[in-house]
């Protein structure tokens, strides 16, 4: 798959922090970034879903940066937790739709574990992210 160039490997300094290796991608606008597996997957003549899910995921990141401005979407997205949950409910509902076009299963407690975690700043319990998903 062609990827285009606001699409990026995460840099150097990123990949040596531990805890921010487990991360798939970041959408920091204009630019998507991923770990190289995923990058590397998505360059190949077919990419698994997994990672078209996951590039999905962060477009629609992207685009909702772009439309609302990346400010503006930032400082709500670190400072509101409700906001945070909303965003990526949106998001992982569009990851779901892709993984659904290629007959893949969401894994909705592998999610709701993440959305109550230190990766989304504990914005909301794994029972009520659980029940976000269903």
């Amino acid at each position: 798959m062609k990827l285009p160039p606001n699409i990026k490997p995460y840099p150097f300094f990123w990949k040596k922090i531990k805890f921010l290796n487990r991360i798939g991608g970041d959408a920091i606008y204009p630019f998507i970034f991923l770990r190289n597996d995923i990058f590397n997957d998505l360059k190949s003549s077919s990419p698994n879903p997994l990672s078209i899910a996951l590039l999905e995921h962060e477009l629609l990141h992207l685009k909702r940066q772009k439309e609302q401005g990346p400010l503006v979407f930032s400082l709500k997205y670190i400072f509101s937790s409700r906001y945070r949950i909303k965003e990526e409910l949106l998001a992982y509902k569009r990851q779901a739709e892709i993984l659904k076009k290629y007959n893949k299963e969401f894994d909705k407690k592998v999610i709701a574990k993440n959305l109550s975690s230190w990766m989304y700043l504990w914005a909301i319990s794994y029972n009520e992210a659980l029940k976000l998903l269903s």
